[in-house]
């Protein structure tokens, strides 16, 4: 399954960016980990066997961490169209 994450931090400062960043590079179901702009701080691109799997994740890497304000998750229904 892959999850699409919306997470808002309580701090932005670089530093707390950064520590956050390696953070979720550091999981091996963190795929991809980008720093946006208006509804979220950051959008990560998750991978997991399960639901299940995703709250163990979610659970070490927001509901642990004093610096994650809010996040919001989604899961992809379908695989994008090529060509």
């Amino acid at each position: 399954m892959t999850f699409i994450v919306l997470v808002e931090l309580d701090r932005e400062s670089l530093h707390q960016l950064d520590l956050f960043r390696k953070r979720a590079k550091a999981e091996p179901q963190v795929r991809q980990c980008h720093y946006v702009t208006r509804d979220a701080d950051i959008i990560l691109i998750c991978t997991a066997q399960d639901v299940r799997a995703f709250e163990a994740l979610a659970h070490g890497l927001f509901f642990e961490n004093s610096n994650v304000r809010r996040f919001r998750s989604r899961w992809r229904w379908s695989a994008p169209r090529s060509g």
